[in-house]
């Protein structure tokens, strides 16, 4: 019986090994097939029909790869979701966690695809993750990341940037330099969209340093470039040469080909014509432009600058024919063309030389020319304030020619350009203005929490001070009551000893000393060895600290021992050193100063008392032998 047993049982081992190797051979070649076939088609949903047939903890690995494949299409990030969704009831608590985790990570991919409500969802699971799991640091910062993105989708920025600033406070503490130079990145970038320049370049300035400091090259160059277009974009011209030339020039263009441009522009803005011609012919040699009408156009501008006429037509002639052969190309094909916008700047600026130079003739060639492009509708707000400066200069040149309705008409149309570009920048200003107070309220906070902080931080380390010093306060009293504590223990046991001395010498006499007795004893010892009485300022006080004891236990020990106060006890030891020198011929009053008798009154009334006799009769009575 027992034998058919073990059989039995060995048989069902058996065939649960082989059914589980089967299950988990289905599994592989169901992964297999899987990973080739499109998550979208019948195929895909047919293996999944053999996937819903295999143990629940198989299903949900698979289901799980599934759901992490890369994927940027809507109906297949929605599709990996609902089978994550499907997940979830077969899943254990810890593979829970990864599948929210991938979860969320599609919901901020739908939401860059602004899949409705899919940013809401996904904040609504940030939410449920930090308060339903425990996760690792770096799984709270991923989770803390994907919250603010969403967040910023949805608008809510005051809840958006609170996150980065305490990821960035996070990443300063655990020291990620990496990770704290993406929050300085990304915070800035969000102030420089609001327009906030003024938050946004010092947080730009400390990413680049950190990169800089720690070799991150990759970084620094992304934060360079951002810096010095804010830098651009804010008329800082200045600054964008100096770091620039800080970096070195040529290192810069690998990565920022356009840097020639822009310090050509701000070279030209601060009047540096030389520098502007020199940079702009060294991004056509980098470049190796075919068309090269706008570089033309632009190195015409930097002899505009010195009012050199002669090489100015030689750059704007050379740009205008490649026009023309650009245009001859494009009508060959039936195409239409016009006049490019760059050839205003440059055509209305060296007419208004031309104009200074009193050669109206040239002048009006060249404002005709470019009449219709300072009309020309555009919804670029740069080339709208070109066409404001070019109108003015033609304006000027009407009035200058004495033809006041056309120069009223051309101020007419410049002013209703201005008004298009005030209006602009007023529903700019506008819309960011909200977000910038809001922000500017939320700055205020987090620094008035951090002071608050800082605050609770000192409270904190006084307490603890205070508590360090009342412990080493109570261990120093504790340690001077151990040592009197020891001192006392030897002096009892040196009377002890001295009791069990006088006990074999006469024992009928032994009797056990009380404490009193025994400190009494040490006393009378310590002030007749060390002559302590011949000291006129010797005190109960004193005594008692010579003897580590407390003054009112020593007090009661002399008055229950020898039955005096204090003071008679120690002037009857003054007496007894007295009268073994009143025979010394010296005076009494000598003798009674040396005793330590502080007046002749205080001597007279002590040796009247422990004599019966005053000095006089005791000398009659006992005369010297």
């Amino acid at each position: 019986m027992k034998k058919m047993k073990t059989y039995h049982l060995f048989l069902l081992v058996f065939i649960y090994i082989g059914c589980t190797n089967q299950n988990q051979d289905r599994a592989h070649l169901l992964n297999k097939e899987l990973d080739v076939t499109p998550i979208i088609s019948l195929s895909f949903d047919s293996l999944l029909q053999d996937v819903h047939k295999l143990p629940s903890h198989q299903q949900v690995a698979i289901l799980y790869r599934i759901a992490c494949r890369d994927g940027e299409e809507i109906d297949g990030l929605l599709k990996q979701k609902a089978l994550l969704f499907e997940s979830l009831p077969l899943a254990s608590k810890k593979e829970k966690k990864k599948i929210l985790l991938q979860l969320l990570e599609l919901y901020k991919k739908l939401s860059d695809q602004r899949v409705f409500d899919a940013a809401t969802e996904g904040i609504r699971l940030c939410d449920k993750l930090e308060v339903d799991y425990s996760f690792s640091q770096e799984d709270e910062w991923k989770i803390k990341k994907i919250k603010a993105s969403l967040l910023n989708k949805n608008g809510l920025h005051e809840q958006y940037l609170p996150i980065w600033f305490e990821l960035l406070a996070e990443h300063r503490t655990a020291k990620k330099i990496e990770l704290v130079i993406e929050d300085l990145y990304t915070i800035a970038h969000y102030f420089s969209i609001l327009g906030d320049q003024e938050k946004a370049i010092p947080l730009y300035k400390e990413a680049y340093q950190l990169a800089m400091n720690n070799h991150l090259s990759d970084l620094a160059d992304r934060c360079f470039s951002l810096l010095v277009y804010l830098f651009y974009n804010s008329k800082q011209y200045t600054e964008v040469i100096n770091y620039t030339n800080g970096v070195g020039i040529d290192s810069v263009a690998v990565f920022m080909p356009s840097i020639y441009s822009l310090l050509s522009t701000c070279y030209l803005e601060i009047q540096k014509p030389d520098s502007a011609r020199f940079y702009l012919t060294k991004m056509e040699q980098t470049k190796k432009m075919e068309n090269n009408m706008i570089l033309n156009c632009n190195i015409a501008d930097t002899y505009i600058a010195e009012n050199n006429i002669d090489s100015t037509l030689i750059f704007l002639n050379k740009a205008m024919k490649q026009y023309q052969n650009h245009t001859e190309r494009l009508q060959q094909n039936e195409i239409k063309t016009s006049l490019p916008f760059y050839f205003l700047p440059t055509y209305s600026s060296l007419a208004t030389i031309y104009q200074q130079n009193g050669n109206f003739q040239e002048a009006s060639k060249l404002f005709l020319f470019v009449e219709s492009l300072m009309k020309k509708a555009t919804e670029q707000t740069f080339q709208l304030e070109i066409q404001v400066k070019a109108l003015a200069r033609y304006s000027s040149f009407c009035r200058a020619t004495k033809q006041y309705k056309k120069a009223v008409d051309l101020l007419i149309y410049r002013d209703s350009i201005q008004q298009i570009i005030t209006k602009a920048e007023k529903e700019r200003d506008d819309k960011n203005l909200i977000d910038r107070l809001q922000i500017s309220d939320l700055i205020h906070k987090l620094e008035m929490q951090k002071v608050e902080l800082m605050d609770t931080q000192r409270l904190l380390v006084a307490f603890g001070t205070c508590i360090i010093l009342f412990i080493a306060l109570m261990g120093t009293v504790y340690h001077i009551y151990r040592q009197r504590k020891k001192r006392m223990a030897i002096l009892i046991e040196q009377e002890k000893e001295e009791q069990q001395r006088q006990t074999l010498v006469s024992p009928e006499n032994a009797k056990p000393l009380s404490q009193q007795e025994i400190l009494f004893r040490t006393a009378q010892k310590k002030v007749k060895s060390g002559k302590l009485y011949l000291d006129k300022e010797i005190s109960l006080d004193s005594l008692a600290k010579i003897l580590d004891t407390n003054r009112t236990y020593l007090s009661s020990c002399i008055n229950t021992c020898s039955g005096k106060n204090f003071n008679q006890w120690i002037n009857d030891f003054r007496i007894d050193y007295l009268l073994e020198r009143i025979h010394s011929g010296q005076k009494l009053s000598v003798l009674a100063e040396k005793a330590g008798f502080v007046s002749t009154d205080s001597f007279y009334r002590n040796f009247k008392r422990k004599t019966n006799l005053t000095p006089n009769e005791y000398l009659k009575q006992n005369p010297p032998q």
